[in-house]
């Protein structure tokens, strides 16, 4: 018999934070051969092919438990999608295989890394005429290159602005 994949892996979504080495999913395979010892022992690879050359450096399979780990650091801002192919093979003589089809899509989902930055080309500089309170004296643009976009303004303590101003 050939390996049979357990569960749905056609998409998988992990976090652009993960830490390099954390486990990301176990793919399972079961093969109904009675022989455990050689036929009915699956082991899991990940197959080469065009499309995910550079994308299966960042991962790892281990063979004979099927757990994916990370390799390397998730930034989603440069490449959210993985694309891989994962094949069960049994030990047997001759092996079967199984091919998990299609590739298996894996999605960056955005963590909160870039900071904000105000535009560097803008200059700010705000006058207030004396005793005139309150009042907008201002406004101050970030951006934030992160999907979920929660910028906070604050003005810092060193500079007993705060005493004055509020954000």
């Amino acid at each position: 018999h050939s390996p049979v994949f357990v569960g749905n892996y056609s998409l998988l979504q992990i976090g652009e934070c993960l830490p390099i080495g954390r486990s990301i999913t176990t793919f399972r395979a079961t093969d109904e051969d009675p022989n455990k010892e050689n036929n009915g022992t699956v082991q899991y690879f990940i197959v080469d092919s065009s499309s995910n050359a550079a994308d299966r450096t960042f991962f790892s399979l281990d063979k004979d438990t099927g757990i994916l780990t990370s390799l390397k650091a998730f930034d989603r801002e440069r490449q959210d999608t993985f694309a891989l192919r994962v094949k069960a093979e049994d030990l047997g003589v001759p092996s079967q295989r199984s091919t998990v089809l299609p590739d298996i899509t894996i999605t960056i989902t955005d963590g909160n890394d870039q900071p904000a930055e105000f535009n560097k080309t803008v200059r700010y500089k705000f006058s207030v005429p004396e005793e005139t309170h309150p009042v907008v004296v201002g406004r101050v643009m970030a951006v934030d290159k992160d999907d979920v976009k929660k910028t906070c303004y604050s003005i810092s303590q060193e500079d007993h602005l705060h005493q004055f101003f509020n954000v």
